[in-house]
């Protein structure tokens, strides 16, 4: 009888361990149902460079660019995803532009007190959205509307630029 529960415990406990599944494994809903498209603008060249503002309060972060040269009418860029960070695409002059803050929150008080009350001025964690690429370093996701219904691409061949240190104020006077 004491082998009969020693064999039917190890059993549940094996069966209990195949069947767990780790956290890293588990893939969102939307990765698993998005469609990636082909579009023309996705072959277009990519490239970002990070950088670091002359003060304290300015800040560092990533300047993501895409040289799109016509983009049809009906196709509106919105959002892209690299380097586990999320940016709006903005139009530039000459290409698009996305612009991710890498350093929210680095210089945040926080207060800490036995009294919950005391902690109740401490700003809570934003949680992220569900990121809807798998991506290597060198790819970025892009999420756009064409004729209103959403669709995803990736783009390849991310290039890494040379940082922009900016200047803490613009020069005064005459010259530059």
């Amino acid at each position: 009888m004491k082998m009969y529960k020693l064999v039917a415990l190890l059993s549940i406990g094996f069966s209990s361990l195949l069947l767990t599944q780790c956290k890293s494994t588990v893939v969102s809903d939307t990765q698993q149902t998005m469609v990636l498209s082909q579009p023309a603008f996705a072959s277009s060249p990519a490239y970002y460079n990070t950088y670091v503002a002359g003060m304290a309060q300015g800040g560092s972060g990533i300047e993501f660019y895409l040289d799109i040269e016509a983009l049809e009418a009906n196709v509106v860029l919105e959002n892209v995803y690299f380097r586990e960070s999320v940016g709006k695409i903005m139009r530039g002059s000459d290409n698009y532009v996305a612009r991710f803050r890498t350093d929210q929150g680095v210089n945040q008080d926080v207060v800490m007190s036995d009294n919950a009350e005391d902690e109740a001025v401490n700003t809570p964690p934003v949680q992220k959205d569900a990121f809807p690429f798998i991506l290597s370093p060198s790819e970025a996701g892009i999420t756009y509307r064409d004729n209103g219904v959403l669709k995803y691409a990736k783009i390849a061949n991310v290039v890494e630029k040379e940082t922009k240190a900016y200047p803490s104020q613009k020069p005064r006077g005459g010259r530059n």
